[in-house]
């Protein structure tokens, strides 16, 4: 049995971390990375901006990034609609004609399902040799792996470890996700994080997450943040303020810009969720915690327990006993522990091979529905998009789930 196990002595191991990065302090390089944000706020613009500065070997947002060939793997637009970011945003880069080139832009075919099954990702090592991309761009989770219920860790778990397990051969990976719905009086989205399981978050090394700043507190400028709340193997930045800049000539330019007053720095409440969210693996005391995320967020105990009460309320942490002493532990690596190999493992295993059982929903419902929601149908309609993907997440869809829908499919097609 010892030969499952390469033990070493720790004076063997390295003494620095060697970390390489695709974009410096955002996405490492052989990882796996997330940029969550609600729909509409402009994830895939971005994203399009980044790829084409990792293209050209140009800075992107006063960051250094690795230059080399992307992969962007679209399941949630299509060419018509992506196509021409690209060359808006390399007119506002001036980037050279040549770095179109160098971006693979796939959809899926009409053979077999629209998503991302085990088929299509055996395809996807083929692509991955032959390009030998530094960047490979999910867009996005919740139509890439419709078949996963978001919230159910043993399920989430495992599409994470075979997307990690292709992160390995060299490329950074970075899926781009949604953010759950603001909860009136609770978590801020900042503080919930990725819709679904923690297991998402648990699973990448670095999350970033966008949102739109409000034109009115920046003088009716184009503006979104960026913030970090998860990043392994960098220090967790502040919020960075990005001001879009429209062209008369159809150019896009992304320019690093001043936030406004009260948004340039985290809340400590949203700093200390953070830190949480960061240090918190596996189940830990309290007072450990609270002197840990005390010393990292710099933030007081008052608000460390604040931040804790709020995690518990959004069902992300749970309060547990060790001895006589109160502890935490994520309720994803409790899960975690508690599937084993039950039927979370067998339901994402048919997914993965088949686009079968997901929340109850048949394949032809579900293959149905995204098919309908091909650009050209859908429109600019990020709300109803939103709620779609929010039923496409809960665990068990009850019949009124159903009949709602099938109801939303059939408002779409019309």
């Amino acid at each position: 049995m010892t030969a499952l196990w390469n033990v070493n002595p720790v004076s063997d191991l390295p003494t620095e971390s060697e970390v390489a990065w695709v974009w410096r302090n955002y996405l490492p390089l052989g990882a796996v990375s997330m940029l969550g944000g609600p729909g509409g706020v402009g994830k895939s613009v971005m994203v399009a901006a980044l790829e084409v500065a990792v293209a050209s070997g140009k800075p992107f947002l006063e960051a250094e990034v690795q230059q080399g060939t992307v992969l962007h793997l679209d399941f949630d637009t299509d060419a018509r609609l992506q196509g021409p970011w690209y060359a808006r945003v390399a007119k506002g880069m001036r980037a050279s004609e040549g770095v179109s080139r160098l971006i693979h832009y796939a959809a899926p075919t009409e053979e077999g399902s629209p998503f991302l099954t085990r088929e299509r990702l055996e395809a996807l090592g083929e692509l991955v040799t032959k390009h030998a991309p530094v960047l490979i761009v999910i867009d996005a989770w919740t139509s890439a792996f419709p078949y996963i219920r978001s919230n159910d860790a043993g399920e989430v778990a495992q599409v994470m470890a075979v997307l990690r397990e292709l992160a390995k051969s060299g490329p950074a990976v970075l899926i781009l996700d949604h953010t759950p719905k603001p909860v009136a009086n609770g978590p801020s989205s900042l503080e919930r994080g990725l819709l679904g399981s923690t297991l998402k978050m648990a699973g990448s090394r670095a999350v970033h997450l966008l949102s739109r700043v409000q034109p009115r507190d920046v003088d009716g400028r184009d503006v979104q943040r960026l913030d970090t709340v998860k990043n392994n193997l960098a220090p967790i930045g502040e919020p960075v303020g990005i001001e879009r800049i429209w062209g008369e000539d159809g150019a896009v330019t992304f320019q690093v810009t001043d936030l406004p007053e009260g948004e340039a720095r985290a809340p400590a409440l949203e700093r200390a969720a953070r830190c949480i969210r960061d240090v918190l693996e596996n189940e830990t005391p309290r007072k450990e915690l609270l002197k840990t995320v005390i010393r990292q967020a710099n933030v007081s105990e008052r608000t460390a327990a604040s931040a804790l009460a709020r995690l518990i309320t959004a069902g992300e942490i749970e309060k547990t006993v060790q001895g006589r002493e109160v502890a935490y532990i994520p309720v994803a690596a409790l899960q975690g522990s508690q599937k084993g190999d039950g039927q979370g493992q067998k339901s994402v295993q048919s997914g993965l091979q088949q686009s079968e059982g997901f929340a109850e929903v048949t394949p032809e419902r579900v293959t149905e529905l995204y098919r309908r929601l091909k650009v050209g149908e859908f429109g600019d309609r990020p709300a109803l998009h939103t709620e779609l993907t929010e039923l496409f997440s809960v665990r068990r869809a009850s019949d009124a789930q159903r009949a709602r829908l099938l109801e939303l499919a059939r408002e779409v097609a019309a």
